[in-house]
C-alpha cells in the first residue's frame, strides 16, 4: 500500500493512494448490468432482437441474444477477476496487457447498449426506466447521478495522485508497473465513455427529458436573438470581461495605463456594468413576458437566468481584478483571509470549493428538475368545460364546442368548402408552429402567405379533402402546407349564425379570412370548428389555412410535444376530411348531450330510461332579436331507415316518426349569455316509459330533437342517439342486463390513393359492411375517426371500441402530454363529438403505452373525468401483449382487462398460437382476478401456407376456451399502410375487393356461434 501525509492526518486518517486505475474495471459493472437486464426482462422479444440485430449487422441469421449474454457475462467475470486481483495487487493493474482490456470491453459495451436501446423508435435510453418501475427506476436515476458526482471528484484526485508517480527511465514504477500516464489515459478514456453514457441514460430519465426539452424550446422558440437587449447584454458580456482582464494585468501595464486603471475607475465601471446588466436583463425580461399568453406566464425566468449566466461569466475577470486591486479592511474578512492562509484548512476549503463547484451543476441538471417538474411551454390548449346554469358545456376558446351531425335545411344552410385550393408545400415544420397565438408570435409563422394581396398564382392546385402525401408517393411531404381560396358567401348567410367547421385536419391548423387571424387547432383526428359570424358578410372572401404536419419520429421542435409521436400507420397530412361553413339563425342551438340516467327492463329488448339532455345555444347579439326570452322545446322520436340510401343519409330528421313521439318538453329559456359568454344551457330531466333498447342485434335508435324560436325566428336541431345500459358483473358484459359477448375486427382509416384518409361516405359504409359480412359485432380504431362512421355504426348495430390518439407513448410522451394539457383538451373533443352514439360501448386511453407512473396518471385523471361526465361508457386500455405484469388495470381500477395477444406472431414460440396465447391469457387473469378480458389483438399475415386462418383458429381456441374471455378484436379487417411498410394481416386486401378465403370463412362461422346467444 502507498500512504501520503497531508492535512488529513489532523483527523488521525492517512488514507492509501486513491487507486484510480480501478475506475474501468467499476465503469464496466453496471454496463454489463444494462445489458443482461434488457436481454432477460424481454425475453418474449428475443426473436425480434435477432432479426433487428440480423439487419444491423449484415451477419446472416445467427443467435445474437444468446451471443450477447454470454459477452457480457464474461466481460463482467474477466472485469471482476481483474478487479479485485487489483485490490490486493496494485501492480496488476498496470501491466499493459491487463489493463486496456477493460477499457475496450467498456468501449464494445456502450456500443451494445446504444445499439439495444434503440433497435426501434420506441426503445429508447428511457426505456431501461419503464422496465424498472417507478420506485427503482427513480432509485437509479439518483444512485447514478450521485455515483457520478463521487467519481468525478474520485477522478480528479486520484488522476492527481496518478500523475505525481515518477517513472523510471524506461517509463515504469519499481521496474513493473505501467507508465502512470499511459494508466491514465486509459482511466480517462473509460470514464469518457461511462461517464457520457450514464449521464445521457441520465438525461432520458422521464421528467429530466421533458424538462429540459421544454426548457430548450423555450430558448429555441421563444427568445429573439435578434433583440436589441440580448445585443446589448452580449456586448456589456465582452466589455466586462476584457475590461477585467484589463485591470487583473495592471501590474504589468505600462505606467500610464495603470494611473488609468485605478480601484476608484475599478469600482465605479464595475457597478455601472453590472446596473447595465441588470437593467437589460429585465428589459429582456418584460419584453419576453408581453410576447407570450397570460397561460404561459412566467417562462421568462429560463432565459433570464441562462443570461444571468453569461453575464456572471464576463464578469469573473472583473472579480478577479478585484481580488488583486481593492483591499480587505472588514475585520471579517481579514480572519477569513488569515483562516485561509493555513496550509491544511486551504487544502480543506479547496476540496469543498471543488465538492460545490461539481454539485451546484449536478443539482441544476438532475435534481431541479424533479423538484419543479417541467414548465409548460407550448401553445395552450383551449377545450375546457364550462359550467353554464349547473350544466357542464364544453368550450374551445371562446366559442361552444359544437355538434358535427349535419342538420336537415329547415333551418341550416351549408357551404361546402371542399373543391380546388391552391396549395403551397414548404416541406418543412417551424419551430413556431407551438409558440403561442399572440400576435408577436403569429407574425412569425407567416411570411404572408395569410394576406390579401399575395399573389399565390404560381402554387399548384389541389382537391381539398385530400392527403398532402400518399403512402404510395416517392416524395414524401412533412411540414407547413398553405391552402388559399376565394369563397363566395351567399346573400341567405346574412344575419346568421356562422360556423366555420374542420372534420379533420393533420397536424396543427392555423386559419385566417382576409388576413385576420380566426384561431388555430392541434390535433390531426378530432373535428373543431369556428365562429365566424362577424367575419363573413356575403360576398366574396379569401380563407387561408397553415398546416404544419411534422415527420414522425423525428428528434425535433415536436418530439414528445405531438401525439402521436410515432406510430405503425401511415402520416397523412394535410385536410384530410371535409370543411364546410354552416349558417344557422342568431340564437341557434349548438349541441344536445343525451345522458342515459337509469333505466328498467324485465327483458333487455325494451323498457323505460329516465335520462338528462343537456341543450346549449348561442345567445343572439344584443338587441338583435326582441325581448330577453325564447321558447325550447325538447322531443324524442323513434328513427326508421327503411333501406340502405336511409342508412347512408346524414340528415337523421328526414327518418324521425314524428307522429309518436316518446318524450316532449317545453321551456322559456333566457337568450342573454351566463357566465361571461354569449351562450345559455339547460338540462332536461326526462321520463321515457317505454323505449326500445339499443343492441348490436336490435339497432332501435331515437332522434333528440331541440328547437328553440326566439325572436320569431325557430332553430331545429336534431342528433340521432340510442338508449342502451352497457356494465360489467362479475367476469361477464353486460347488455341492457343481457350477457354480451362481442366478436371483432380492428379497422384502419385508409384507402390506396388517391384517397388515402380522405374516405367518402360510400367507402365508410362499405368497410362496415365488410365487417358485418365477416359476422363482427363490432369494431376497433386506433384513433379518432370520422363521426360519419360511427353515426353509421349506430345504424349497422355494430359497437365500437373509440381510441385516442395517445398512441405507443413512453414515458416522457403522457409527462409532456399531461403537462401541456394535451390530454385533458383532446378528451374534452373526443367525448363531447361522439357523445350520444350508443355503438360506442368503450373509449380507450391509448395504444400498447411504454409508460409507468405518467400513464397510470393520466388513466386515472380520464377514469375520474369520464366517471363524472360519461357514465355509461367504461375506459380502458390496448395494452403491451407481454405487459401481462401491469398494474394499471388494478389501480385505475378499470374494470375490463383489455390485452394485445401477439403470442406466436411476435412473441414467444413462432406458430404456437394456441399454446403462447392461452399461457397469455392465463397470466393476465392471474394478476387480474374477477374482471372480464376482451382480448384487443391477435393475427397473423396472410401466406401461402395458411397460416393466417391457422393464427385465427387456433388463438379463436385459445380465447373461447378461457371463461373471463368476452370479447376479442381480430388484427384486422383490411391491409393498412404503415410508414414505409404495406402490412398485409388483412382479411380483405387494401382495396376491400378480395378477401382470404380460409380466414373469411372461419371467422364467419366461429363468430357466428360465438355471438348466438346475444340478445
Amino acid at each position: 500500500m502507498e500512504h501520503r501525509t497531508g492535512w488529513w492526518t489532523k483527523f488521525g486518517w492517512d488514507p492509501p493512494r486513491v487507486k484510480i486505475e480501478f475506475l474501468p474495471a467499476l465503469m464496466n459493472v453496471p454496463f454489463v448490468a444494462i445489458i443482461l437486464y434488457v436481454l432477460f426482462d424481454n425475453q418474449e422479444y428475443w426473436g425480434m432482437f435477432n432479426s433487428i440485430l440480423a439487419g444491423v449487422f449484415h451477419l446472416g441469421n445467427i443467435p445474437y441474444t444468446q451471443i450477447l449474454i454470454w459477452m457480457a457475462i464474461a466481460f463482467g467475470a474477466y472485469t471482476a477477476a481483474w478487479g479485485i486481483a487489483g485490490i490486493v495487487r496494485l501492480r496488476i493493474l498496470h501491466i499493459p496487457a491487463l489493463n486496456v482490456q477493460p477499457t475496450i470491453m467498456l468501449g464494445v459495451m456502450v456500443v451494445l447498449v446504444v445499439i439495444l436501446l434503440n433497435v426501434n423508435v420506441r426503445v429508447n435510453l428511457d426505456y431501461l426506466f419503464f422496465m424498472l418501475g417507478p420506485g427503482p427506476g427513480l432509485a437509479v436515476y439518483v444512485g447514478a447521478s450521485l455515483g457520478i458526482f463521487v467519481l468525478v471528484i474520485l477522478l480528479v484526485v486520484g488522476l492527481k495522485q496518478l500523475t505525481s508517480l515518477k517513472p523510471d527511465s524506461r517509463g515504469l514504477i519499481d521496474g513493473k508497473r505501467l507508465h502512470p500516464r499511459v494508466a491514465g489515459a486509459t482511466t480517462l478514456v473509460s470514464a469518457c465513455l461511462g461517464f457520457s453514457m450514464i449521464l445521457a441514460i441520465g438525461f432520458y430519465y422521464p421528467v429530466t427529458t421533458i424538462y429540459w426539452n421544454n426548457v430548450i424550446g423555450v430558448h429555441s422558440r421563444y427568445v429573439d436573438w435578434n433583440s436589441p437587449a440580448i445585443a446589448i447584454l452580449f456586448v456589456l458580456a465582452i466589455i466586462s470581461a476584457g475590461i477585467g482582464i484589463f485591470f487583473a494585468i495592471r501590474g504589468r501595464l505600462p505606467e500610464r495605463a495603470r494611473a488609468f486603471a485605478s480601484r476608484e475607475r475599478l469600482v465605479a465601471i464595475t457597478s455601472i456594468l453590472a446596473g447595465g446588466q441588470v437593467a437589460t436583463i429585465a428589459w429582456f425580461s418584460v419584453q419576453f413576458e408581453q410576447s407570450i399568453e397570460p397561460a404561459l406566464a412566467g417562462l421568462w425566468v429560463y432565459p433570464a437566468t441562462t443570461f444571468c449566466l453569461v453575464a456572471a461569466g464576463g464578469f469573473i475577470p472583473l472579480l478577479v481584478a478585484w481580488r488583486r486591486n481593492i483591499p480587505v479592511t472588514s475585520a471579517l474578512a481579514s480572519r477569513v483571509r488569515n483562516l485561509v492562509k493555513d496550509p491544511d484548512m486551504r487544502k480543506i476549503i479547496s476540496l469543498a470549493a471543488v465538492v460545490a463547484v461539481v454539485f451546484v451543476p449536478f443539482w441544476f441538471v438532475f435534481y431541479q428538475p424533479l423538484a419543479t417538474g417541467p414548465p409548460l411551454v407550448d401553445v395552450p390548449f383551449q377545450a375546457r368545460l364550462v359550467s353554464l346554469n349547473g350544466v357542464d358545456v364544453p368550450f374551445v376558446g371562446d366559442a361552444v364546442y359544437p355538434g358535427f351531425e349535419t342538420q336537415s335545411n329547415i333551418s341550416h344552410e351549408y357551404l361546402d368548402m371542399g373543391g380546388t385550393w391552391r396549395m403551397l408545400r414548404l416541406n418543412a415544420t417551424s419551430v413556431h408552429t407551438l409558440s403561442p397565438r399572440t400576435p408577436h408570435f403569429i407574425e412569425k409563422i407567416t411570411d404572408g402567405q395569410h394576406g390579401v394581396a399575395y399573389d399565390d398564382a404560381g402554387w399548384e392546385t389541389t382537391s381539398v379533402p385530400s392527403p398532402v402525401s400518399q403512402y404510395e408517393d416517392d416524395e414524401k411531404t412533412w411540414g407547413v402546407v398553405w391552402y388559399r381560396k376565394n369563397v363566395t358567401v351567399p346573400p341567405s348567410f346574412a344575419n346568421k349564425t356562422v360556423l366555420f367547421k374542420l372534420l379533420g385536419v393533420n397536424y396543427f391548423c392555423d386559419v385566417w379570412i382576409d388576413g385576420e387571424y380566426v384561431g388555430y387547432h392541434e390535433g390531426g383526428f378530432n373535428s373543431f370548428s369556428f365562429d365566424v359570424s362577424s367575419l363573413l358578410d356575403p360576398g366574396t372572401h379569401l380563407f387561408a389555412i397553415r398546416v404544419d404536419n411534422p415527420e414522425w419520429d423525428k428528434k425535433d421542435v415536436f418530439f414528445y410535444t405531438i401525439q402521436p409521436n410515432g406510430a405503425d400507420f401511415f402520416n397523412y397530412g394535410g385536410i384530410v376530411r371535409e370543411l364546410y361553413l354552416e349558417a344557422a339563425p342568431r340564437a341557434s342551438v349548438q349541441r344536445v348531450d343525451v345522458r342515459q340516467a337509469g333505466f328498467a327492463t324485465t327483458n333487455g329488448l325494451n323498457g323505460s330510461v329516465t335520462a338528462e339532455i343537456d341543450v346549449a345555444w348561442k345567445c343572439p347579439p344584443a338587441g338583435t332579436v326582441p325581448g330577453d326570452t325564447g321558447v325550447l322545446n325538447i322531443s324524442v322520436y323513434p328513427l326508421a331507415f327503411e333501406n340502405e340510401t336511409a342508412l347512408k343519409s346524414r340528415d337523421t330528421l328526414r327518418f324521425a316518426n314524428t307522429s309518436a313521439p316518446a318524450f316532449t318538453s317545453s321551456h322559456v329559456v333566457s337568450i342573454t349569455g351566463a357566465a361571461g359568454t354569449g351562450y345559455q344551457a339547460l338540462r332536461c330531466d326526462a321520463l321515457l316509459p317505454l323505449v326500445s333498447f339499443w343492441s348490436t342485434k336490435r339497432p332501435d335508435l331515437y332522434a333528440v330533437v331541440a328547437n328553440l324560436t326566439a325572436g320569431g325566428t325557430s332553430d331545429v336541431f336534431c342528433t340521432q342517439t340510442g338508449f342502451r345500459n352497457f356494465t360489467t358483473d362479475g367476469v361477464e358484459l353486460r347488455l341492457n342486463g343481457a350477457p354480451l359477448k362481442l366478436a371483432g375486427v380492428s379497422i384502419h382509416e385508409q384507402y390506396p390513393a388517391p384517397t388515402g384518409r380522405s374516405l367518402t361516405d360510400d367507402q365508410r359504409f362499405h368497410d362496415l359492411q365488410c365487417a358485418n359480412a365477416t359476422r363482427s359485432n363490432w369494431w376497433r380504431g386506433s384513433y379518432p375517426f370520422h363521426p360519419m362512421m360511427y353515426v353509421y355504426s349506430d345504424r349497422f348495430g355494430i359497437a365500437c371500441w373509440e381510441e385516442s390518439q395517445i398512441f405507443w407513448c413512453n414515458e416522457p410522451d403522457i409527462i409532456a402530454a399531461i403537462s401541456r394539457g394535451l390530454t385533458a383538451s383532446m378528451w374534452i373533443e373526443m367525448l363531447y363529438r361522439d357523445y350520444n352514439r350508443p355503438s360506442i360501448l368503450m373509449w380507450s386511453a391509448g395504444n400498447e403505452p411504454w409508460a409507468y407512473e405518467a400513464f397510470l396518471t393520466y388513466l386515472q385523471q380520464t377514469k375520474a373525468f369520464l366517471d363524472a361526465h360519461d357514465p355509461n361508457r367504461i375506459l380502458a386500455f390496448a395494452c403491451v401483449s407481454s405487459q401481462d405484469w401491469t398494474r394499471f388495470f388494478r389501480e385505475t381500477p378499470l374494470r375490463i382487462v383489455t390485452p394485445n395477444c401477439y403470442g406466436g406472431t411476435f412473441e414467444g414460440v413462432p406458430g404456437a398460437w394456441y399454446d403462447e396465447i392461452t399461457a397469455n391469457l392465463q397470466r393476465y387473469a392471474n394478476n387480474n382476478p374477477g374482471k372480464p378480458i376482451v382480448n384487443m389483438e391477435w393475427g397473423y399475415w396472410r401466406d401461402a401456407g395458411g397460416n393466417q386462418s391457422r393464427c385465427f383458429l387456433e388463438g379463436f381456441r385459445a380465447l373461447t376456451e378461457n371463461p373471463r374471455v368476452q370479447g376479442f378484436t381480430w388484427w384486422l379487417l383490411h391491409d393498412y399502410y404503415g410508414p414505409n411498410y404495406h402490412n398485409s394481416m388483412g382479411v380483405y386486401n387494401m382495396e376491400r375487393n378480395w378477401y382470404e378465403p380460409a380466414t373469411f370463412s372461419a371467422m364467419v362461422a366461429n363468430y357466428t356461434t360465438f355471438t348466438a346467444a346475444n340478445l
